[in-house]
């Protein structure tokens, strides 16, 4: 047995063993670093596919208003018209018939019923196109010199047809003649004026173009497309179930349109005196821009007429559902 207290012993053992490292293992192979994501693929647009998940109505706005930018575009090339004057609020008004099917839902949470931006659009297109072919087709003389010559002519037949499509795609499910019939036998009395307003300059735009020695400036296309847009939204937005939500009343909308094609008429009245001074008006000239003075002016009227009535009955409708702070003191 092993005495812990002698000290030879002790010195026979020695001091304790320092400990031995371990060898060092093996180098491998370097770490790599991490593979880079591969980019994400970058999504086609199909116009195919985005053709196809509209319905119906949607497809026929669509291929109408774009075909009535690639004919407007192509008959600037060729001459038939400039993009500054009538051409170019159809071709405002059909990108914007062409937008809108395609955004889907988020039309549906706009202030204004996409149903109405879609017919508004589709209105200005057709009737300033076919306007734009009755001066062409009544007045051939100047198809070489001003309008492109034969491609330019046929263009503008295209162009008319092409916005008529979009008005019918714009219009599908719905009367416009009907609506319009309703708000003469039921709607308030500017709104049966602006109607009688539109059908009175209609008809004397229509004379100035054809028969009369008037042409299709800028002047006229702006106050004939403001003109339409203020009765429709005097039309549309006057139903309980209209869907407009805006903080004001439409019709006031429709009063600034109305002015501004008022506001027209002075450029156009000065044009009138000049022709008439240079090379002498007849009665008929006299008479078609009588009609479309007049008709503008009634619309004018009528917008303002209606706006009035109708921000009254907002203002004691609002008054109506407040209710009364001291109904309740002693």
């Amino acid at each position: 047995m092993t005495n812990p207290s002698d000290p030879s012993e002790s010195e026979a053992s020695g001091p304790p063993a320092e400990p031995v490292d371990p060898a060092p293992a093996a180098p491998g192979p370097a770490p790599q670093p991490p593979a880079a994501a591969a980019p994400a693929a970058t999504p086609s647009i199909d116009p195919a596919a985005m053709m196809a998940r509209l319905d119906a109505a949607g497809r026929m706005v669509a291929s109408g208003a774009g075909a009535t930018i690639i004919i407007l575009l192509l008959g600037v090339i060729v001459g038939a018209w400039s993009l500054g004057g009538y051409a170019l609020i159809v071709l405002v008004a059909a990108v914007i018939a062409l937008l809108i099917p395609f955004l889907g839902g988020g039309a549906e949470r706009m202030p204004i019923p996409a149903r109405d931006l879609l017919l508004g659009a589709g209105l200005v297109m057709a009737v300033l196109s076919l306007l734009n072919l009755f001066e062409v087709l009544l007045d051939l003389d100047q198809i070489d010199d001003e309008r492109g010559g034969i491609v330019g002519l046929v263009l503008t037949i295209a162009l008319a047809v092409a916005s008529v499509v979009a008005l019918v795609g714009t219009s599908r499910g719905r009367s416009v003649a009907k609506e319009a019939g309703g708000a003469m036998r039921e709607g308030d009395m500017g709104t049966r004026l602006a109607l009688a307003g539109l059908g009175l300059d209609l008809l004397g735009l229509l004379l100035m173009l054809t028969i009369s020695v008037f042409a299709f400036s800028v002047g006229l296309s702006i106050g004939a497309a403001c003109v339409l847009l203020a009765v429709l939204i005097l039309v549309t937005s006057g139903r309980p179930d209209s869907g407009w939500s805006l903080p004001f009343t439409p019709a006031w909308i429709a009063v600034v349109l109305a002015a501004i094609s008022a506001f027209m008429l002075l450029d156009q009245i000065g044009q009138v005196n000049r022709v008439n001074e240079r090379f002498g008006l007849d009665a008929i000239d006299f008479l078609a821009f009588g009609l479309h003075l007049i008709g503008t002016l009634l619309v004018l009227g009528g917008a303002i007429w209606s706006a009035v009535q109708r921000q009254g009955l907002l203002a004691t409708r609002s008054t109506s559902d407040t209710p009364d702070a001291g109904a309740g003191t002693a």
